[in-house]
C-alpha cells in the first residue's frame, strides 16, 4: 500500500513539475502575440489617420476612403496572421520537444527516484554508461 502511495505521489509530482514548465512558455507565447498585434495595429492606425487626413483635405472621396480602409485592414490582418502563425509553429515545435523529453526522456539521463519503505530512496537509472570500448 505504501509503495502504491509512493508511486502515485511521484507521478503527481512529475506531472505538476511538467505543468509548471508549460505555463511560462504559454505566457511568453501570449506576450509575443500581444506584442505583434499591438505593433501592427499601431502601424495600421497611423495609416488610417493619414487616410482620414487625406479625406478631410478633400484629396480623396468617401468611396475611395472606404476602399483604402478595407485594403489597409486586410493587409494588416494578413501580416498579423502570418506572424502569429510563425510564433505558433515555434511554440508547437517546442511543446513537442518538451513532451517527447518528458515521456521518452534523454536516454543518457533517465532516472526515477522513489521513496521506499523505511524512508529509503530508490533510484532507478536506465542511462547508458560509456566504456572505453564504446568510443
Amino acid at each position: 500500500m505504501k509503495t502504491k502511495f509512493a508511486l502515485m505521489t511521484a507521478l503527481l509530482a512529475f506531472s505538476y513539475a511538467f505543468s509548471q514548465e508549460i505555463n511560462p512558455k504559454l505566457k511568453v507565447y501570449s506576450q509575443k502575440v500581444d506584442s505583434i498585434v499591438f505593433s501592427e495595429k499601431s502601424k495600421m492606425n497611423k495609416e488610417l489617420d493619414d487616410l482620414e487626413r487625406s479625406y478631410l483635405d478633400n484629396k480623396i472621396t468617401a468611396d475611395e476612403k472606404r476602399e483604402k480602409k478595407t485594403e489597409i485592414a486586410e493587409r494588416y490582418e494578413e501580416i498579423i496572421n502570418g506572424k502569429v502563425t510563425a510564433e505558433k509553429d515555434q511554440l508547437e515545435t517546442a511543446t513537442r520537444e518538451m513532451v517527447k523529453d518528458a515521456v521518452m526522456g534523454d536516454p543518457k539521463k533517465q532516472s526515477l527516484q522513489l521513496l521506499a519503505q523505511n524512508n529509503a530512496v530508490l533510484v532507478l537509472n536506465t542511462g547508458i554508461k560509456k566504456t572505453k570500448k564504446s568510443f
